[in-house]
């Protein structure tokens, strides 16, 4: 039998959401997956530690699971929706898409900014540095913020879709617990560290 996507739509019994939402949010979400792809294939130097298989497989499951949720209320995939017709944009597409864009391209910059730090070649790449530079001279942890950005510009272009608001929620929660962690890091190995910064908020948090 042919799993119906229709039904986990109605399973998070998410009020309808328009194919100009439905296709805007997929395209978004789509892009971040792939550049985030091409990041870790190209950018990232990543230090000689191994990461915890659950985390492996949690990460994985999130983008798969949230990938599927959106698609799930594209009204071409639902068996009770017929059409396909897209409406004009609304003021909160153009929120959400500006939201989305800004976390796109701070996130892609940071990264690189982190990547920059172990471009030495042998175990000059594996010690750790001081961050500095874009948005990094007011939070730890950009990237983080960015990732938060991305959801949340997602959210507001799909506007009532209760299913996005909890993986949103869920991306919140996970980056500023991370955040944090990697703020007192910083705090307690390099003794100079700025003091104005804060975690992942800027003046925040």
């Amino acid at each position: 039998m042919t799993p119906n996507l229709g039904e986990l739509s109605r399973f998070w019994k998410c009020p309808k959401v328009s194919t100009t939402s439905a296709a805007i949010s997929i395209v978004l979400f789509a892009l971040h997956i792939y550049r985030r792809l091409y990041e870790n294939l190209f950018v990232s130097v990543f230090s000689s530690s191994h990461m915890n298989i659950m985390h492996y497989i949690v990460g994985h499951t999130h983008y798969w699971g949230a990938m599927m949720l959106l698609i799930a209320h594209f009204p071409a995939f639902s068996s009770s929706d017929s059409k396909t017709t897209f409406s004009p944009l609304e003021f909160c597409h153009i929120i959400g898409m500006f939201l989305y864009l800004y976390g796109f391209i701070v996130q892609h910059q940071s990264l690189r900014i982190l990547a920059g730090l172990r471009s030495d070649r042998g175990k000059d790449a594996q010690k750790h540095k001081m961050p500095a530079g874009g948005m990094f001279e007011v939070v730890s942890c950009p990237h983080m913020m960015a990732e938060v950005l991305v959801y949340v510009g997602i959210l507001f272009v799909l506007q009532k879709h209760t299913g996005w608001l909890a993986v949103t929620v869920w991306v919140i929660c996970n980056q500023i617990q991370v955040a944090l962690m990697n703020h007192k890091w910083y705090q307690e190995t390099f003794k100079d560290y700025p003091r104005n910064r804060k975690a992942i908020f800027p003046g925040v948090l």
